[in-house]
């Protein structure tokens, strides 16, 4: 029987679409590990057209925002996850779009 308590158990990988459910059910730690799985992705996204610490302000300015309006936005089977940007990248462009003042509907995502 091997005793050693140090070793780690793996967790599952839950997928995106079942996080987005429990974030829009109120989970808190399912929000942040969406949070985490897609900052750095969206970080970059966003400095593809702003310095870094713009980049940074937008990324965690949308990330409160999104937060803040869970409990409103809709979950059905035609919601993007953000494993291809989705609604995160879509918020994140058109706001870096308006702080650089131009119209984010002439510009793809």
């Amino acid at each position: 029987m091997d005793t050693n308590c140090s070793r780690r158990v793996p967790q599952p990988v839950l997928s995106d679409r079942l996080l987005l459910e429990q974030a829009f059910a109120g989970d808190d730690i399912a929000f942040e590990t969406l949070v985490r799985r897609y900052e750095t992705q969206l970080y970059r996204f966003v400095c593809a057209n702003l310095d870094s610490d713009d980049a940074e302000d937008v990324v965690q300015f949308v990330w409160v925002q999104l937060y803040r309006c869970l409990s409103h936005l809709q979950s059905d089977s035609s919601s993007p996850s953000p494993g291809s940007f989705g609604w995160p990248g879509t918020v994140v462009w058109m706001y870096s779009a308006d702080i650089r003042g131009i119209n984010p509907s002439s510009s793809p995502l």
